[in-house]
């Protein structure tokens, strides 16, 4: 999450990932990176692509990132920085008094869901086109997902529940499924999903 490019969110409900204002090449190519990963996946989109959507030359892309390799651990890390700071914000909107902060946390993964260009969680994705070796790719996939449950561990600690961080592997292990529930069959599926099994999960 160091050394990220940062854009502000033009809106509160969906993670930003659109072009905004005057970038320098290389933010240009991070946010065009950004889009065509998260929308097609990192395999299937090549630097050629990349290049002519970020308007810039062969030798300034290679100046920033000498390997496409170097290009998808950027878009991991600054994914990361994006949601989390995405997610917190819209957690903050949501959060009241009376209203327990675990489950306005899960209202906002609906947000995510039901945003327009929803295509699943990218660690996931890319986790999956990363193939069986163990590479740097998982490592920050894993480290998001690491960091994610203790975001929703602090949730739970501050909700009162004394088995926090059970609650919270609990959770992320739903709202995964639930993501991946949402990008095959569509929001309304993972919103269900999410609903009925967090329902059972955050009794006390």
């Amino acid at each position: 999450m160091k050394n990220m490019a940062k854009v502000t969110p033009k809106k509160r409900g969906r993670p930003p990932t659109d072009l905004g204002g005057e970038l320098c090449a290389k933010d240009k190519l991070i946010e065009t990176t950004l889009r065509l990963f998260y929308r097609y996946g990192v395999n299937s989109v090549g630097v050629d692509r990349i290049i002519a959507e970020s308007n810039v030359s062969k030798m300034t892309f290679f100046k920033h990132f000498p390997t496409k390799r170097d290009l998808i651990l950027e878009f991991l890390r600054v994914r990361d920085n994006r949601f989390v700071e995405w997610f917190n914000k819209t957690l903050e909107a949501k959060i009241t008094n009376k209203k327990k902060r675990l489950g306005a946390a899960i209202e906002v993964i609906e947000v995510w869901f039901k945003s327009s260009d929803f295509r699943g969680c990218a660690f996931i994705n890319t986790t999956a086109e990363s193939g069986p070796d163990h590479n740097e790719e998982k490592t920050l996939c894993l480290g998001h997902k690491i960091h994610f449950a203790k975001i929703l561990e602090a949730l739970a600690v501050a909700d009162g529940y004394k088995n926090s961080k059970m609650i919270a592997n609990r959770l992320a292990l739903v709202i995964d499924g639930a993501t991946i529930r949402a990008q095959m069959e569509g929001p309304q599926a993972g919103i269900e999903a999410l609903r009925n099994l967090t329902d059972l999960i955050l009794k006390k």
